[in-house]
């Protein structure tokens, strides 16, 4: 959303606005870079709902990690489709996410298979396979620790997607996906 023209003696009085307190101009890392489609709600083929869930996953991971993230990088992009149709481009996201349904418990549960690591821009690459169906209840602290990971073992300058192909977990992921 753009306001254009806005004078700098009302400015203020425009951030005050409750409406952006939910847009801020200034997001945090993981809201600014995450990315929904749709989601069940209004996709016919979309088998896990992204919007509510990925507000859920950035507003978390914003609390637990967002300044020390915004120092490195911002945005952290986080891609949520709710289907392989890829609407919201999950291969292009550092964290990208596809629903799925996954029987548990004998119930059909709202799931995301990750791939980690996509770059968007002249080095663009997509991301990598790395869990196959991980409970959207259980995605937040998963990704927040392997965020964690990456932050304490990251090299100067090493970008997410770079230190992922560097710690060998695209080989582990290729040899999950093979034998499974």
């Amino acid at each position: 959303m753009i306001i254009p023209n806005v004078p700098e003696e009302r400015l203020e009085e425009l951030l005050a606005e409750p409406l952006l307190a939910d847009l801020s101009p200034s997001p945090a890392p993981f809201t600014r870079g995450l990315i929904t489609c749709t989601g069940k709600d209004f996709c016919p083929f979309a088998l896990a709902e992204t919007k509510d869930p990925g507000r859920e996953l950035a507003r978390y991971l914003n609390e637990q990690l967002g300044e020390e993230v915004a120092r490195i990088t911002d945005p952290f992009r986080i891609h949520f489709s709710g289907c392989q149709n890829s609407c919201a481009r999950p291969h292009t996201g550092e964290i990208g996410l596809h629903g799925k349904g996954l029987r548990q418990d004998g119930e059909v549960v709202e799931a995301a298979s990750v791939m980690l690591g996509g770059e968007q821009g002249l080095g663009a690459r997509f991301g990598q396979p790395w869990e196959k169906k991980v409970p959207v209840a259980e995605l937040a602290p998963k990704v927040e620790a392997l965020i964690r990971r990456y932050l304490d073992e990251r090299g100067p300058e090493e970008s997410f997607a770079d230190w992922f192909r560097n710690t060998g977990l695209v080989e582990a992921a290729g040899k999950d996906k093979a034998e499974g």
